[in-house]
């Protein structure tokens, strides 16, 4: 599943998976380097180290949760009901609902 997100301040769209991140269990902290998500990359890599490689099997059940939380962060909303509807079932909460 996806949830569409815009930033209005910048007009900006952004479609963004929801749920286990396959893509994440087989090429690790490069994903969210790759999407731009510096913060999550460097937290992910700094884990990656302390746990010896453990995390990589436990992130990618939460990195796509992660990612949406910050986007929030940012300033970017939801674009229908239909995703308002899907971060209440995944427990994150919007300032403002479209």
């Amino acid at each position: 599943m996806t949830i569409k997100l815009k930033n209005t301040e910048f007009n900006k769209e952004i479609v963004v998976p929801t749920g286990f991140s396959w893509t994440s269990l087989c090429f690790g902290f490069f994903v969210p380097l790759f999407r731009g998500n510096y913060k999550q990359a460097a937290i992910w890599f700094a884990v990656a180290i302390v746990s010896g490689g453990f995390s990589t099997v436990i992130m990618p059940f939460v990195i796509n949760k992660l990612c949406i939380k910050d986007l929030i962060a940012e300033g970017y909303e939801p674009v229908t009901s239909d995703d308002v509807t899907q971060l209440k079932q995944l427990e994150i909460s919007v300032k403002r609902a479209a």
